[in-house]
């Protein structure tokens, strides 16, 4: 494996970083570029290259998806109301959903806060939601043809559905709020977003898609004919011969184990659930770095270093706080299968022997108060501005100590 590391500190440079890489993605795509090797590439351009490429793929689907429901809700509606209803009520029933999605990103921007194309996904999650809604009101609509009174008919629908749809809908709301509080902005702001969605979906269920509902069908004060119902004999055979065995004693221990059968397969799932997230899960199936990622996985588990961040630094003038930490340094470098002292990476030794020629030129020139050297943070803003102020050091000018360090 070849590791290379570009330093792009321009426009300039970058593009042409930009240039190189995917030249050579392309060559490493046809495989016939020379019959000696065959070669993997992977970086950051490459990796954005293919979540655009995955993205527009998953966009596609889920067009496709989005007409095969609309289709789905004609029918549904089809069967269920009369033809001439169809136009106001499909368009209630997919444009609340619609509309509490567009609401709930007016609202994350009102807050201003960023939006992440994760949340993308909130319009088509919202979108089943809303529909299913739809669905239960509508069914129930018209089951209650015999009541002629618009009004009283609209009013039992209301109470029928009434506590299913709360149920759901704050059920959904509850959920995603939890998962507002996950560390992860991405992740944060989507479930934030979500729950805001599902909240405004369940209003618009009853301040849009009912009165459109009300509206469109105007059967008030009409006689309903009566229709013969066909029965199925062997559906209700079937219906009937299960519950008796859901009620009897045989179908409850049946229930039972069923339900320890689920628990535990869920629990051992959770167990061994670990929660990572690799690049190469938001990319195409058919994507060339998917084998790529399969040779740094090898790479990583055997060489890839264990990050430490120490969040209260010692007192490198205090010599017990010194010999404390450095102490900890060698214990971890004597752990099992751990490669020793040569592959320990720390700032602190670089940042030692600056602070060491800094006292060597004062002590020279006769302008320091000290006899002997003694390590401290007074030249450390130096050090940092000398090597371009890295992120992974926090520095406070006030108690003059760098608060994260990070060990490798």
């Amino acid at each position: 494996m070849f590791w290379h590391l570009a330093n792009a500190d321009n426009p300039h440079k970058f593009k042409t970083l930009q240039n190189v890489t995917t030249t050579l993605f392309e060559m490493s795509r046809r495989r016939n570029v020379t019959k000696w090797i065959n070669f993997n590439i992977f970086g950051d351009e490459i990796a954005n290259r293919e979540m655009i490429r995955g993205a527009y793929q998953a966009t596609k689907l889920m067009i496709v998806g989005f007409l095969l429901l609309i289709c789905f809700v004609f029918l549904v509606v089809w069967r269920k109301m009369e033809f001439n209803l169809l136009p106001p009520i499909v368009f209630a029933t997919i444009f609340s959903p619609f509309l509490a999605a567009i609401s709930s990103f007016g609202i994350i921007s009102w807050l201003q806060l960023p939006i992440y194309s994760m949340m993308c996904i909130t319009p088509f999650l919202i979108l089943g939601i809303g529909v299913d809604d739809a669905f239960i009101m509508i069914q129930s609509w018209t089951s209650l043809k015999a009541k002629t009174s618009r009004k009283e008919r609209l009013a039992q629908v209301f109470i029928e559905i009434g506590p299913s749809i709360s149920i759901t809908s704050i059920t959904n709301l509850i959920a995603f709020g939890i998962g507002y509080l996950t560390p992860t902005p991405q992740m944060s702001l989507f479930c934030l977003c979500t729950s805001f969605a599902c909240l405004l979906d369940y209003i618009f269920t009853f301040t849009l898609l009912a009165p459109i509902l009300y509206l469109a069908d105007k059967s008030e004060n009409d006689y309903v004919m009566a229709k013969k119902v066909s029965k199925n004999e062997l559906g209700e055979q079937c219906l009937t011969s299960y519950s008796k065995l859901i009620c009897s004693w045989k179908g409850q221990i049946i229930a039972i184990i069923l339900l320890v059968i689920l628990y535990s397969l869920s629990a051992i799932g959770v167990l061994k659930m670990k929660s990572t997230f690799e690049p190469v899960k938001a990319f195409p199936s058919d994507s060339i770095p998917t084998s790529s990622f399969t040779v740094l996985r090898d790479v990583f588990d055997q060489f890839f270093p264990l990050q430490i961040v120490i969040s209260k630094p010692p007192n490198i003038s205090n010599s017990t706080e010194y010999n404390e930490f450095y102490d900890m340094i060698r214990s971890l470098e004597a752990l099992p299968n751990s490669y020793g002292p040569n592959r320990t990476m720390i700032f602190l030794k670089a940042y030692e022997d600056f602070d060491r020629k800094v006292y060597n030129l004062f002590n020279i020139l006769g302008i320091t108060g000290q006899e002997n050297f003694t390590p401290s943070y007074d030249n450390l803003p130096i050090f940092l501005d000398h090597i371009k102020n890295p992120p992974f050091i926090k520095m406070s000018n006030e108690k003059r100590e760098n608060k994260p360090k990070k060990e490798k």
